[in-house]
């Protein structure tokens, strides 16, 4: 967003608050790990390694992952499939609930961010008097 959607289309106190968002992301990044850990992390493995840092596994009713051991596999009672993440702090955890939780994060950080720029997030605009701002 602050590459290209900040210079696109963003007034200018929005522009500055994702770019002081960025700043504070950079300078603090053990306070943002499912920003650094996942987000960025699984953007880069997707994006530049042609990789996902999850592996599909067989959940049984206690919640413990397991790999699967081939391509044919009947569940069990009380089994589901599953994407588990594997390394870094979220190794052994739903990529679901991970991806869900980075969901929430950016929400609330966006929300955050038009905030500090003087803007209410929960305002409803309409698609027809959106007005592209030109720079």
């Amino acid at each position: 967003m602050r590459n290209k959607d900040a210079k696109a289309c963003f007034p200018e106190e929005v522009r500055r608050s994702l770019i002081e968002k960025w700043h504070e992301l950079r300078a603090n990044k053990d306070q943002f790990p499912i920003y650094w850990e996942f987000i960025h992390r699984e953007r880069n493995n997707i994006l530049k390694e042609y990789e996902f840092g999850a592996y599909e596994s067989i959940i049984n009713a206690q919640g413990e992952a397991k790999a699967r051991t081939g391509i044919l596999y009947l569940l069990n009672d009380g089994e589901t499939e599953g994407l588990v993440l594997r390394g870094g702090p979220y190794d052994g955890k739903s990529a679901i609930d991970v991806a869900d939780e980075g969901k929430r994060w950016v929400q609330s950080t966006v929300c955050e961010c038009l905030s500090r720029a003087g803007f209410d997030p929960d305002e409803e605009i309409e698609f027809e008097k959106f007005v592209r701002i030109q720079s």
